[in-house]
């Protein structure tokens, strides 16, 4: 076991709709899913700190965005 864990919606056995994904590695997602991939809204929360609040497709960051940096730095786009 990876030490992943989700609480959410399901639909056909994949994640659906909004949901909760705590990765074993200490990341956190909070947003949309669609076909068992991020999509839409939705957090990463990177466990050394770091966010990236914006749009996801396919399972990647893409459109709107903002990450924000543990340092302090802000990239948005």
């Amino acid at each position: 076991m990876n030490g992943n864990s989700y609480k959410g919606y399901w639909e056909d056995g994949k994640r659906s709709g909004q949901g909760i994904m705590k990765y074993g590695n200490g990341d956190e997602y909070k947003g949309q899913w669609k076909e068992d991939k991020r999509s839409g809204k939705g957090e990463l929360k990177y466990v050394n700190g770091d966010l990236y609040k914006g749009d996801w497709i396919e399972g990647m960051m893409n459109g709107i965005g903002t990450y924000l940096y543990i340092n302090g730095d802000i990239y948005e786009g």
